[in-house]
């Protein structure tokens, strides 16, 4: 984060979370840190700069806007990418699996939880 972010606090969390209209979980916060993406085990996660076009809310607007199902209390993680597949998180930090069209699905009460499964 810039000096001109820092002071003005217009940080990419910030910025994400006045996008998506929610909150994100810590949890998730720490773990993807300043990353762009991050891989984990088979998994790619999603970073939080908005302005990327891999990352959280990039791939949870384009949700939005073309699923009617989609959640508006929850954000994409990482993207599966098998069957459209994606893995979701609210701001409580829960993790859901999520078939477009479908309701989500939980998985696991935290993000530690979700992280070993995949190890």
């Amino acid at each position: 984060m810039g000096l001109f972010s820092f002071i003005f606090g217009d940080s990419s969390k910030e910025s994400a979370e006045k996008a998506l209209g929610l909150t994100i979980a810590k949890d998730y916060l720490d773990f993807i840190g300043d990353s762009k993406i991050r891989r984990y085990g088979s998994e790619l996660f999603l970073g939080i700069e908005s302005s990327k076009e891999l990352s959280v809310v990039k791939a949870t607007l384009n949700e939005r806007k073309n699923s009617p199902s989609f959640p508006s209390n929850m954000y994409v993680i990482s993207p599966l990418g098998i069957d459209g597949i994606l893995i979701l998180q609210d701001s409580n930090g829960i993790i859901y699996e999520y078939i477009p069209f479908s309701s989500p699905r939980k998985i696991y009460n935290n993000l530690h939880g979700y992280l070993n499964s995949i190890k």
